[in-house]
């Protein structure tokens, strides 16, 4: 068996010097670039759910903007001429009940179809009244206060800028289910229900205060519609 000579060793250490080198060198620049790959694609998976968290979030936009221009906006205001409906929150016959004729306007964008009062479900009526549309207690001394419908919308179908009719009475029973008169300064609340012209139904929000002593009608707020399926 030869034996390496110390010239043998000396010729051979700048080889394996090189060698293990240029290995070192592979070997770092692989873990560099291993990583470097591997940061690439995490931005791009990372750029990827930013772009379509943003194509998500433009289409709902897209999708909202599409919806208002359907949207019908329904205000009310009291009526105070004897076309259809009779009476500026006078009492009927005698009885403890006071008809509010209302206008219902269309001031919004798109058609309003199928409107309808937001009725309670019959186990919530008070069993002496009917066609409820709200019943609620109050902060007053015996009994519920009641905001019922003598007359439906007068539509089913309400354009841009067209208005209809409807009639709301107020009314009051006591503890013992007795018609009495309403008392004054109560905030009244109903909703009226429609679809737009893509059957996207709606609830709206009003209330408005009276003054049963004079008959006044105050402070009435339409809400902004609020998407229910």
């Amino acid at each position: 068996m030869e034996v390496f000579t110390v010239d043998s060793i000396k010729i051979m250490i700048p080889v394996l010097t090189s060698l293990a080198v240029c290995y070192i060198t592979l070997y770092f620049t692989h873990k560099r670039n291993k990583e470097t790959l591997n940061l690439q694609q995490k931005n791009h998976i990372e750029s990827m759910k930013i772009a379509e968290k943003k194509y998500q979030e433009q289409l709902s936009i897209n999708e909202e903007n599409e919806r208002l221009k359907y949207l019908p906006y329904l205000s009310i205001v009291p009526k105070y001429k004897n076309n259809r409906f009779e009476g500026e929150m006078d009492k009927i016959d005698n009885l403890s009940i006071r008809p509010i004729p209302f206008e219902l306007i269309n001031e919004g964008a798109g058609i309003a179809f199928s409107i309808h009062l937001d009725y309670l479900d019959n186990d919530v009526k008070p069993k002496n009244m009917r066609n409820i549309a709200v019943a609620f207690k109050d902060n007053y001394k015996n009994g519920y206060n009641i905001l019922g419908v003598r007359e439906p919308i007068d539509t089913d179908v309400l354009r841009v800028q067209n208005q209809t009719e409807f009639c709301l009475y107020l009314t009051a029973i006591d503890e013992s289910s007795n018609m009495v008169d309403p008392t004054t300064d109560i905030n009244w609340k109903f909703n009226i229900v429609f679809c737009d012209i893509q059957e996207r139904q709606y609830k709206q929000t009003y209330s408005f205060y009276t003054s049963t002593g004079n008959n006044k009608i105050v402070r009435i707020n339409s809400y902004m519609p609020q998407l229910i399926k």
